[in-house]
This record gives structure tokens, C-alpha cells and sequence, in this order.
């Protein structure tokens, strides 16, 4: 709920006023009933940031139109209903392809909800909406990018942990190309990204949201350098130190580009590094060319790209209640066996990846998740990192924090072997 304690004058306020009682106002944020007690929120600062009550993402900026709080506008609750009108009575196919729909919707409602209250009505669409959303909520975000006077300001409206964070996603990858369009120099680019978009990496319970903002970078590398230019763009992930950076932005090429390739192929996964984070998103080649092939990795022409599709396989499959099974085509002969043991490990961790740790827990029961697994050290602790760690509110403050699991994923990399890999 959006609730406040402060005063602000506000001259919708009930009579309330009369009765001697301090005037309130509550407003339901994803709800179509906006319920008025009498206290509004306080006003924005004159500088610096705030964090508007009830509000879950980033601090917002004082001077960040893009975010409208309720009390701001007379006409919030109208608006946030002839939104979810449109979204309601409109054909679905008009849902899912129209652009126009959707910008004459914006247009019209964005002034009086702000940003935020345009993504919380997506948010309660979304809930019963039976279609497929991801691409047409990743071009809210491209157009909120292109509606923010600061890039800074379109990260902070979309950093809250609703719509899979792909409007997150969208508004930084558009940034992303905009700048690459006028500055091609990658340390400039950087820069900004630390100083202006992913800012936020040590803040408390921004991790995974930080993960996104350098999954979003990925995307607009992807796009910028194409299908023709994924060692390029990967070799300006690579170029930040900092390794959960290195994957997540990787995940982003891979994420753009894949869809451009044909569905019975390996590429471009077998012949770019970050495999893992490549075949994460081999949904088609892994559901419906290999969808009963327990094992369709022993054609990876090394170790390190071997591991990486033995954890894109287990990431896409998802298997909850069947994981030990799933992973044992991968199980060593014996305690230590390498590469075997890594193998299993990744399997192990690809799968818990895929799916909240509730998950599992709920399928296998606490006690049983990791069973099993103890004579295989790496997999083990693997299991029970994943399923003690609450990634949705990860925190990079303790320096084993981790959201990729790169010691493991990089483990067979080997920098002097020549990329493009030879194709298996």
C-alpha cells in the first residue's frame, strides 16, 4: 500500500478536517479500489532522492517526472481504471501486436499515473492475462526510456521486482544503443553504467535487481554488434573485472540473438565463451529437438563448453521433483572424478537457477533436496547454498554472495584457446 503519515495540503481531503482527526489518504496500489483515508504523502524533497512510502525499488530522484504518486494527481484512480479498460476489452491479438494501442494508452494515461502507475496496472493485467507478455513489456521499458529527461530516472521507476524486471530490462538496453550510437568507446560507456544505471550493486536487497540492469547492458551490446558481432560484444562484457557483471551481461547478448538462429543448431553457443549463459535460453534446441535425450552435451568439442550446456540443459528443463534423476547422467564414478564432478555439479546448479528454492522444497521436502548428493562435495553445497540463499532479495554486501555461480562456470575457461571456438 501507498500510505503516509505527513502533511501536505490537498484539497480533495474529506471532512475529516471538521472532526478535529489529522487527514489521511491509502491508496491500493495494484488494485482497482483506491481506498481514501485522509493522510497524503509527503512532498518530494527539493534535492537528493526519496523513497516514497509503500515504494519497493530504488530510491526515487527529486526531480524524476517519471514517477507519480497518487496523491499527485486528482485523477490517478480514473486513469489507473481507463488503463486496465484498454487492457481488458482490447483483442488480444491487439494486446500482444499493436503497437499503436498501446502508445495512444501511454500517451494518454502516463501524465496523470507516472510511469509507476502505468507498470502497476500492467502488473495486475498480468496476474490473469493467459499470453505471453515478455517481448511487449521489455518496449514499455524501451519507451520509458525515451519518455526519462535522465537515464537515471527510467532505471529508478523500473527497479521494482514485478513484469520478470523486463521493462527494467528494455529501458536500459535502449540507453545502451543510444549512447554506443554516439560514443563508441567502451571505457566512456562504462562509466556511465557504474555512475548512472547498474549504481546500485551494494545496495541492501538490490542484487538481483542489479543482475537485470547488467543483463539489460547485454542487450543492448547484442543489438548494437548483431549476430555477427557476438565476440565483440562479449569482449566488451568481458572487459569489466567484476565476474557476476561478466555473466549477466553475457546472458543479455545471448538473450537478444538467439531467436536468430535456427532452433536445430548449437550455435551460437558452442562457439562463443560464456556458454552457460547462452544456453540458458536453448529452449527450442532442449524442448523439442532433445526433449527426451537425457544427455544431448557429449557433442560439445570441449570441457568448458560441455559444462556450460550441461547447465544451460538443466536451467531450461527446469526439473523440480525429478532433479536427482535429471542429474544422474551426470553423476561421477567416484569421489573427485573430474571433469564428471563438475559436470554433476552444474547440472545441479543450471537447475536450482531456473526456479525459486520454494520450489524444490515444496516437491522434495527440505530434508530430501540435497539427499543423496553428500559423496559429491560441489553439487551438495551447491544444493544447499540455492536453496538457503533468498535470491530475490539478494545482497552483494558479503563478498560470497554470488547470483552466477562463476568460480564453477568459469572453471574450464581457458583464455588462450581461440574464440570463436571451432564449431563441434
Amino acid at each position: 500500500l501507498y500510505n503516509s503519515t505527513s502533511t501536505l495540503n490537498y484539497s480533495s481531503i474529506d471532512n475529516s478536517r471538521d472532526l478535529g482527526l489529522e487527514p489521511t489518504v491509502q491508496y491500493a496500489r495494484n488494485s482497482y479500489e483506491f481506498e481514501k483515508n485522509t493522510y497524503p504523502e509527503p512532498p518530494r524533497p527539493i534535492s537528493g532522492t526519496w523513497i516514497p512510502d509503500g515504494w519497493t525499488g530504488l530510491p526515487i530522484s527529486f526531480d524524476n517526472s517519471l514517477y507519480k504518486h497518487p496523491n499527485e494527481s486528482p485523477r490517478y484512480q480514473s486513469a489507473y481504471k481507463g488503463v486496465m479498460k484498454v487492457l481488458y476489452t482490447s483483442p488480444k491479438r491487439d494486446i500482444i501486436q499493436n503497437d499503436d494501442l498501446w502508445m495512444d494508452m501511454v500517451t494518454k494515461y502516463s501524465t496523470e499515473l507516472g510511469w509507476n502507475g502505468i507498470l502497476d496496472a500492467l502488473d495486475e493485467y498480468y496476474k490473469t492475462a493467459e499470453d505471453d507478455l515478455s517481448l511487449r513489456f521489455h518496449n514499455i521499458g524501451e519507451i520509458i526510456a525515451s519518455y526519462a529527461v535522465k537515464p537515471k530516472h527510467a532505471v529508478e521507476i523500473t527497479s521494482r521486482n514485478n513484469l520478470h524486471k523486463a521493462p527494467l530490462h528494455g529501458a536500459v538496453w535502449q540507453i545502451i544503443m543510444d549512447f554506443k550510437e554516439l560514443n563508441d568507446d567502451n571505457k566512456a560507456m562504462f562509466d556511465f553504467v557504474e555512475n548512472e544505471l547498474c549504481y546500485f550493486k551494494n545496495y541492501e536487497g538490490m542484487g538481483t535487481t542489479w543482475i537485470s540492469c547488467a543483463h539489460g547492458v547485454g542487450h543492448g551490446l547484442g543489438y548494437f554488434y548483431n549476430i555477427t558481432g557476438i565476440p565483440a560484444a562479449l569482449d566488451v562484457c568481458e572487459s569489466q573485472e567484476d565476474m557476476q557483471f561478466q555473466y549477466a551481461c553475457a546472458t543479455g547478448v545471448f538473450m537478444s540473438l538467439e531467436k536468430f538462429f535456427p532452433a536445430k543448431t548449437f550455435e551460437p553457443c558452442d562457439t562463443n565463451k560464456y556458454p552457460a549463459a547462452c544456453y540458458r535460453f536453448k529452449n527450442r534446441l532442449f524442448n523439442t529437438i532433445f526433449y527426451d535425450t537425457p544427455n544431448p552435451c557429449d557433442t560439445q568439442s570441449d570441457i568448458n563448453l560441455k559444462l556450460g550446456c550441461i547447465w544451460g540443459f538443466a536451467y531450461v528443463r527446469k526439473p523440480l521433483s525429478s532433479v536427482h534423476e535429471f542429474c544422474k547422467p551426470f553423476e561421477p564414478e567416484y569421489k573427485g572424478q573430474e571433469p564428471q564432478s563438475s559436470f554433476h555439479a552444474a547440472c545441479v546448479d543450471g537447475a536450482f537457477s531456473a526456479a525459486p528454492s520454494n520450489n524444490f522444497i515444496s516437491n522434495l521436502g527440505r530434508d530430501k533436496v540435497c539427499a543423496g548428493w553428500e559423496e559429491f562435495e560441489e553439487s551438495y553445497s551447491i544444493c544447499d547454498v540455492r536453496i538457503s540463499t533468498n535470491f530475490k532479495n539478494l545482497s552483494f554486501n558479503d563478498e560470497d554472495s554470488f547470483f552466477y555461480n562463476d568460480p564453477l562456470l568459469h572453471k574450464f575457461y581457458d583464455s588462450e584457446v581461440a574464440v570463436p571456438y571451432s564449431s563441434a
